[in-house]
C-alpha cells in the first residue's frame, strides 16, 4: 500500500523497496521501464520528490514517524544519488 499523498513514481519505488529491492534498483528499474529522455535528469528529480514528504501526514501504514523518514532520506539521498550509475 502505497500512503495517501505520494505520486506514481515515488510509490513505485517505495514497492519496490518493501519488495526487498534497494533505491538503487529501483530507480535503475524505474529508467529501463519508463525511459525518460534525460535519465540522470530523471533519477534525481525522484530522489528529490522521496524526500518531500511535506503531503503526507503520518499514516498508520509507515513503520515510523514522517520525521523519523524524513531525517533517513535525508541522509540518505547523497548516497543514492553518488551510487547511482544509470
Amino acid at each position: 500500500m502505497v500512503p495517501p499523498g505520494r505520486t506514481y513514481r515515488q510509490g513505485y519505488l517505495l514497492v519496490l523497496e518493501a519488495a526487498g529491492y534497494r533505491v538503487e534498483e529501483g530507480l535503475a528499474m524505474f529508467v529501463e521501464r519508463c525511459r525518460p529522455a534525460k535519465p540522470e535528469a530523471a533519477v534525481l528529480h525522484v530522489v528529490r520528490g522521496l524526500g518531500y514528504l511535506a503531503d503526507v501526514a503520518d499514516h498508520p501504514a509507515l513503520p515510523m514517524s514522517r520525521e523519523e523518514i524524513e531525517d533517513y532520506w535525508t541522509g540518505r539521498q547523497p548516497t543514492v544519488v553518488r551510487s547511482w550509475n544509470g
